[in-house]
């Protein structure tokens, strides 16, 4: 279910906007939903479906090439995050603290939003306190770093957003660089990036924004494993943009710097090599069906957002 329709006005309500990844569906987030309120039934959910819907034709030939239904979220980050801002500022109206959500893509569409809300004015408006911001296999980093048949792929099928992915153009390195995109997330009292160390579509390098991590934390036998949050290291080692033209190296390693200035906490999810931890790390049914796997990731999630002393009274109350 969703709660897409709701209309927030209670004071000061806790609420938690949820978006889900390229090409997805609200769906994919119901068990980070679902966790959530079983933490804190206080909390507002907004599941966001403002770049769910598949548009135009059914089907359309990207690149002149490959055939595939287009969704949303393959009109490029900017865009992405200007619809989810109009999605918040319909169904949020009012003092409240706001925190985000994002599975994949959906971390940089939040992004986007957040910079769109904070340079409209929206949030000081409406006196909006930003709380935590969540983030699960996003490619802050792009996808460079992939194997090059994946990242041809990415531009054949996923339109501008695979574009800006793959670092072809100035959007994603804007959204880590540019001043209004930074003050936006300094906003926030915690950033929160989980990354999978088993993950055939964004590399831990990029989900983490962390370089030369180290390969015990993969080490989980049969189990998926959160780790504890791993070390950070302003000063990379350059071996690591070999494989990159110099100009995305340098744009890579400007963005992990501007990133990082920003105190993010990286917790590592350790996955059994043998699967797929990009899709449970939201416990998609196709990868987790029993729902088994994604339950420490999200239970680890959620954690964060256990209401405080005063916040259980009320419930009680």
């Amino acid at each position: 279910y969703s709660f897409c329709t709701l209309l927030v006005h209670i004071h000061m309500r806790h609420v938690v906007v949820l978006h889900h990844g390229i090409n997805g569906t609200p769906c994919e987030m119901d068990a980070i939903a679902a966790a959530l309120k079983l933490t804190n039934a206080s909390l507002v959910i907004l599941n966001a479906d403002s770049n769910s819907a598949d548009v135009g034709a059914p089907w359309y030939i990207p690149a002149g090439a490959l055939f595939l239904s287009k969704n949303l979220t393959q009109d490029g980050i900017r865009e992405c995050g200007k619809r989810l801002a109009q999605f918040i500022k319909c169904n949020v109206n009012g003092e409240c603290h706001m925190s985000f959500v994002g599975y994949s893509f959906g971390g940089l569409v939040a992004r986007a939003c957040v910079a769109e809300l904070h340079t409209s004015g929206f949030l000081t408006d409406n006196c909006i306190t930003l709380n935590t911001f969540v983030t699960l296999g996003t490619p802050h980093l792009g996808i460079s770093d992939l194997p090059e048949a994946t990242f041809a792929v990415a531009g054949l099928l996923l339109g501008d957003s695979g574009e800006d992915l793959r670092l072809a153009n100035s959007e994603l390195f804007n959204l880590a660089v540019s001043k209004a995109c930074i003050e936006s997330l300094r906003a926030f009292e915690r950033i929160i990036c989980y990354g999978c160390t088993s993950d055939m579509f964004v590399s831990e390098t990029s989900s983490l924004v962390q370089f030369e991590i180290d390969p015990s934390i993969s080490e989980c036998g049969d189990d998926v494993v959160v780790k504890e949050p791993v070390g950070v290291n302003m000063s990379p080692d350059l071996s690591f943009f070999d494989s990159f033209t110099s100009d995305t190296a340098a744009k890579v390693r400007h963005m992990y710097l501007a990133l990082r200035e920003l105190n993010i906490t990286s917790h590592a999810v350790a996955v059994p090599k043998s699967l797929n931890g990009h899709g449970i790390l939201v416990g998609k049914p196709l990868d987790d069906p029993t729902g088994t796997l994604s339950r420490p990731i999200l239970q680890h999630l959620a954690a964060y957002f256990t209401p405080s002393e005063k916040t259980k009274n009320k419930i009680n109350e």
